[in-house]
């Protein structure tokens, strides 16, 4: 069934992808100077980076959980496991993008890989204190990946003087390279799994990061914030006067804090005691995140008419697709499905929420406001999994559907004071 489905998303995709690209040729000619030449070399080296990034961070999601439980940690370790990198995202998480701004991106891209790879080898270790380490150090490495990696990319683009228009073009491209290198990794770690262990996708993960660092190191420029006052004050000032800011951080919080709790839960609601050492994880994984590429070809295909609805459609599906486990827990079949749909959704939210960030977030504090965005975020996913997630699916599911739904509330409020605040400004002064 996993195979199969696998190849009729593939199919799907591609044919979807060769109709966008045959619709869009004309519109790929004369864009002006966000189309010369430099702009496209910019554009496939951040992409080719980006591509090497999220091709080591895949090869090891598949096999997180299974490893864990493959050295014999109880469902409570393992959330345990789970919370330390959360616990640790939120608490440095705030003061990665600070420093980011205050010290260079770029630095701060280097030491992504560094610290990733370091996290990576402790899985080696079949020690609880070890694994804790190794989780620590990912959740330092997955503020900022989540963050100072765009942040670079957008400040560059806007320092070489390229169109705003077209952030929405390399938003677009980077979740469809995301999900096709999502794809590969899922395939290559479930291959190298299979041959060498639940170990082998950790250390395979090593090998792109240590191209990505040669290619940061020598092609690209330090970029930075505010550097004239505390990155992290300055952040909280300018939420403290952006009520639209606020809100649009809640309603990304709760869909990444549902989307990182699902990552503990989707596992165990597809398997059972029978198949859980047989079922092809790297297989499974490898089809969702075809479907994380089939959301963001309707991103692509959405126009400006379409794109205000597009939040309400990412916050609204979950909602439904979190009540099925609930519903129907002993079918796997459809609990298969339904994630599939939720992963549609998770493509999504990258280039929407992505844009969205590029169009309402200063610049000078882009990496610190992202990463305040997180705090609420990693405080909810470690709630969760000390509350709800780790006892049973049917509490963690149920979490899941709450919070889907807090997150639709939240980005109503962020559309409606973001519409005010911009008819505010565009009044005339009597």
């Amino acid at each position: 069934m996993y195979h199969g489905a696998l190849a009729l998303l593939m199919c799907v995709y591609c044919c979807g992808w060769v109709s966008l690209r045959t619709a869009k040729k004309e519109d790929r000619k004369g864009d002006g100077k966000g189309s010369d030449g430099q702009f496209k070399s910019f554009q496939k080296n951040y992409l080719f980076v980006y591509a090497l990034v999220m091709f080591s961070d895949w090869l090891k999601g598949p096999y997180v959980y299974a490893l864990y439980d493959h050295y014999g940690f109880t469902k409570k370790d393992i959330a345990e496991l789970f919370i330390a990198g959360f616990l640790s995202s939120m608490i440095c998480g705030t003061y990665c993008g600070s420093i980011s701004d205050k010290y260079g991106r770029r630095l701060m891209c280097l030491m992504f890989c560094f610290t990733y790879a370091i996290s990576a080898l402790t899985k080696l270790v079949p020690n609880y204190w070890v694994l804790m380490v190794g989780r620590v150090l990912a959740g330092i490495a997955t503020s900022l990946l989540t963050t100072t990696f765009e942040t670079w990319m957008v400040s560059e683009h806007h320092s070489r003087g390229y169109v705003a228009s077209l952030l929405d073009n390399t938003f677009a491209w980077a979740t469809q390279i995301n999900g096709l290198v999502a794809v590969f990794a899922g395939v290559a770690a479930s291959a190298v799994a299979d041959r060498y262990g639940y170990q082998a996708p950790f250390v395979l993960a090593v090998l792109p990061l240590c191209v990505i660092t040669l290619v940061i190191w020598s092609t690209w420029n330090e970029n930075y914030g505010n550097r004239s006052m505390s990155p992290v004050a300055r952040g909280y000032d300018i939420l403290r006067n952006s009520p639209h800011l606020l809100w649009l951080g809640l309603s990304q919080s709760c869909f990444e804090a549902a989307m990182f709790t699902w990552v503990f839960l989707w596992t165990p609601a597809i398997s059972t005691p029978e198949t859980k050492s047989s079922l092809p994880y790297g297989v499974i994984f490898a089809a969702f995140m075809t479907c994380i590429m089939l959301g963001s070809l309707v991103f692509e295909i959405s126009t400006h008419t379409t794109f205000a609805h597009l939040p309400y459609v990412l916050h609204g599906l979950p909602i439904l697709t979190s009540i099925v486990p609930i519903a129907i827990p002993e079918n796997k079949e459809i609990i298969f499905s339904s994630f599939l749909l939720f992963e549609s959704t998770c493509g999504l939210f990258f280039p929407v929420y992505a844009s969205l960030r590029a169009q309402h977030i200063p610049e000078e504090s882009r990496a610190a406001i992202s990463n305040f965005f997180r705090f609420p975020m990693n405080l909810l996913v470690v709630t969760f999994l000390f509350t709800g997630a780790q006892k049973d699916n049917t509490s963690g599911f149920t979490l899941l559907f709450f919070t889907h739904l807090a997150g639709l509330y939240c980005h109503y409020k962020f559309s409606r004071v973001s519409v005010g605040d911009a008819k505010a400004a565009s009044s005339p002064i009597l």
